[in-house]
């Protein structure tokens, strides 16, 4: 059976219909193992799946439920209409006598297109630019400027165009990185895909990856593994009040955001259940509801006085 993948604006049904499907079609598929991939808090391998390019990961030995931060990211960035790289639940695919599971990632990656990492684009700024230190990650939304003239610089380097959307996505990054509470998005992992047409070179964002340690999942024992904890946090008030400064001057992030505000996160989380037929914590389901919800209440009261309290009045 070929294995479908589903598109951003998809419902939660079509979705898990074809989850079911994907699920099912692993039992007479040709799997392959290609290698180990030893980047990371988890085992991951590149894998073939009927031919087609996988990343198989393992649930993280140092965080547990990594894999529903996979799906569940991957399913709301659906919803709203953000290119994340495709996440499906299954057992383990390496030793089909194991009882561990993971998830498989679809490999966005094109064979004829080239990818670089904002930690290169930021790095070859960074020699050219001495005394100049961008503070990363980018969940830092105030470091944007800076973010985007590394880019730049890279651009103009290389006598490449800069996709026109490419600074709205990665504020959409932000965005979703900031209401989904994520703790890893440091600057390997968001990459560019440098694609060539008719002689022209093209810089596009690729799909939003590596999501698993969101939505307080990573929370008590990321402090203990990393003692770099602090870099890897929202500065919270500053992050509200600059995300709010942006959606207020960019009309595509506010639509954006207005799709976010009407996406409930809980019947995301209760679709990851089903699928991987196991039920997380309760505490730490209600942690996950109420901190997405809090966030959503604190960047509509950082724009009440703005945008939204004039659309409120109307």
């Amino acid at each position: 059976m070929e294995i479908v993948y589903y598109n951003i604006y998809m419902t939660l049904q079509e979705i898990e219909q074809l989850e079911i499907e994907f699920k099912d079609s692993l039992n007479s598929a040709k799997i392959t193992k290609q290698s180990v991939i030893t980047i990371g808090t988890g085992m991951k391998y590149n894998v073939e799946i009927n031919g087609k390019k996988y990343i198989y990961k393992f649930v993280s030995p140092t965080f547990e439920y990594t894999d529903f931060g996979e799906f569940i990211t991957d399913v709301y960035a659906s919803l709203v209409g953000f290119n994340a790289a495709k996440a499906h639940f299954c057992h383990n695919i390496i030793d089909k006598n194991s009882t561990k599971v993971g998830v498989v990632i679809e490999n966005f990656k094109d064979p004829n297109c080239e990818y670089v990492s904002l930690g290169d684009v930021v790095n070859l700024y960074n020699l050219d630019h001495l005394g100049l230190k961008l503070e990363l990650p980018l969940g830092f939304v105030k470091e944007f400027d800076k973010i985007m003239a590394s880019i730049n610089y890279f651009c103009q380097s290389y006598n490449i165009q800069k996709n026109k959307n490419l600074a709205t996505n990665l504020k959409k990054i932000i965005l979703l990185d900031y209401l989904l509470s994520q703790t890893d998005r440091h600057p390997n992992n968001i990459e560019f895909e440098l694609s060539v047409k008719n002689g022209i070179k093209t810089l596009t964002l690729a799909p939003m990856f590596d999501n698993e340690l969101c939505l307080q999942i990573s929370d008590a024992k990321f402090k203990e593994f990393n003692a770099n904890f602090q870099r890897f946090v929202f500065d919270e008030d500053n992050v509200t009040i600059s995300l709010a400064y942006e959606i207020i001057k960019d009309s595509r992030l506010y639509e954006f955001f207005s799709r976010c505000i009407k996406t409930d996160i809980k019947p995301i989380i209760d679709l990851a259940e089903r699928l991987r037929e196991k039920r997380l914590p309760q505490k730490l389901k209600s942690e996950m509801i109420e901190g997405y919800n809090n966030k959503i209440k604190n960047l509509l009261y950082a724009l009440k006085p703005k945008k939204y309290g004039e659309e409120n009045e109307k």
